[in-house]
């Protein structure tokens, strides 16, 4: 096997690049990371993502460079590194240790996520699990309906330069934005 690093400065892109390479027959994602790589001459860095992967000795410059600029893929049903979360509704599940819903997340994998063994063993298809804190699963499990609201208020409230210049109303609509945003790109401004 030969160990490769792909870097990009994309969030979403490293998850595509990760998920193409997870999806090549003897090719292994070994680890994704991020690292702040700086210009000596300027002293300014920025945040990079690190994908390091092992493929076969015999696979091509071409292949590696089609895998990386994902020609020939098509996007799967159940990708685990989707930027798409899983569609709800969510509920906690049996024992109240994990988080479940009635959308096989895996697109039919046999990973014991999702499928018939899953809904039995869980009381649906698997989010989450060894959630310690009965009362983390019930957030965990309400995130749609608090996204949901979220979005909500927004609309009502219209652009963000229409909104109060300061006070509870306008801290409540920041701090609707900053979910949101959190929520979509797993960062908050």
């Amino acid at each position: 096997m030969i160990l490769l690093v792909h870097k990009t400065m994309a969030d979403g892109r490293a998850l595509e690049v990760a998920s193409r390479i997870s999806r090549k027959k003897d090719w292994r994602v070994v680890s994704i990371c991020q690292g702040y790589i700086e210009d000596p001459e300027t002293n300014q860095g920025d945040l990079w993502w690190f994908i390091y992967y092992e493929i076969p000795h015999s696979a091509s410059t071409q292949e590696v460079e089609e895998v990386i600029d994902g020609k020939h893929f098509t996007p799967l049903r159940g990708d685990r590194y989707s930027l798409e979360p899983t569609p709800g509704p969510w509920r906690v599940g049996h024992g109240g240790s994990v988080v479940i819903c009635d959308t096989d997340p895996t697109g039919g994998a046999n990973t014991g996520h999702g499928g018939p063994s899953a809904v039995q063993y869980y009381g649906g298809n698997m989010i989450a699990e060894s959630i310690w804190r009965r009362a983390d699963a019930h957030l965990i499990a309400a995130v749609h309906d608090l996204r949901a609201a979220c979005e909500a208020t927004l609309k009502c409230w219209g652009p963000s330069q229409t909104w109060p210049r300061g006070g509870n109303q306008r801290n409540t609509l920041l701090l609707s934005e900053n979910a949101i945003t959190k929520a979509k790109r797993g960062e908050s401004k």
